[in-house]
């Protein structure tokens, strides 16, 4: 089963950038492109986490076969939603616990 790898391909002191790809144990992903994640300084004591990337279809398979186009872009947003959920949940743990 393709476990959708990544390549953390850029560090920031704030941010970090994850790179799809290929690997030999798995099939393709089902999108190429790049997701950043983040942390801004509003200056007033908060910060505010982001996420941004940009995907297209990786092949025709991902198409026709595997997903339809809604699908695909629907999976990716449903897992950055439920990541982002995560975290907000684990802050708010932290900052009263």
């Amino acid at each position: 089963m393709d476990d959708l790898t990544v390549m953390c391909t850029n560090v920031t002191s704030n941010s970090w950038v994850f790179t799809t790809l290929q690997s030999p144990d798995d099939f393709q992903h089902p999108v190429s492109g790049n997701m950043e994640f983040g942390l801004t300084n509003n200056g007033d004591g908060s910060y505010t986490f982001y996420a941004r990337g940009a995907d297209r279809l990786t092949g025709m398979f991902d198409v026709t076969v595997n997903y339809t186009l809604a699908d695909i872009f629907q999976e990716g947003s449903t897992c950055w939603e439920n990541m982002l959920d995560n975290l907000k949940i684990y802050v708010y743990n932290v900052s009263i616990g």
